[in-house]
């Protein structure tokens, strides 16, 4: 049984977020047959409105993966913003990784890691990391 992917993708328009899609699906190639690919698909302007705030809240939850998709060069619109702010609060004990596809340009990916506690942020061992 193929493993699940729980992919969270917010668009600026509906081309963008098709591309994404054919993007993401690319990345994942042969291997594609090995995962079962489940979606959350958001237009962007929704991101914010408190009407859909629980079910988007519940998906970026149990997302492993959000997927920005815009139509310019630049890789979000505010309401991405609060967005990825959200994710990474949902993730807080765990990393939570980005991808964006910003309209034609290169797709970027990044980790967000969740807030650290203060006793993790005050550790010895952290600020010899930040150093590294």
């Amino acid at each position: 049984m193929p493993a699940p992917l729980q992919v969270v993708i917010a668009y600026e328009n509906p081309a963008a977020g098709l591309h994404a899609l054919r993007r993401l699906k690319a990345l994942l190639g042969r291997r594609s047959a090995e995962i079962e690919l489940k979606l959350g698909v958001w237009p962007m302007n929704r991101l914010a409105d408190p009407e859909w705030s629980d079910t988007i809240a519940v998906d970026l939850r149990e997302a492993d993966l959000l997927v920005l998709a815009s139509r310019g060069p630049e890789p979000w619109p505010s309401a991405g913003e609060a967005w990825l702010d959200q994710g990474r609060a949902a993730h807080r004990d765990d990393m939570l990784t980005v991808m964006a596809f910003p309209g034609g340009e290169e797709p970027w990916t990044l980790t967000l890691e969740g807030q650290p506690t203060a006793a993790a942020a005050a550790s010895p061992a952290r600020e010899r990391g930040r150093a590294a």
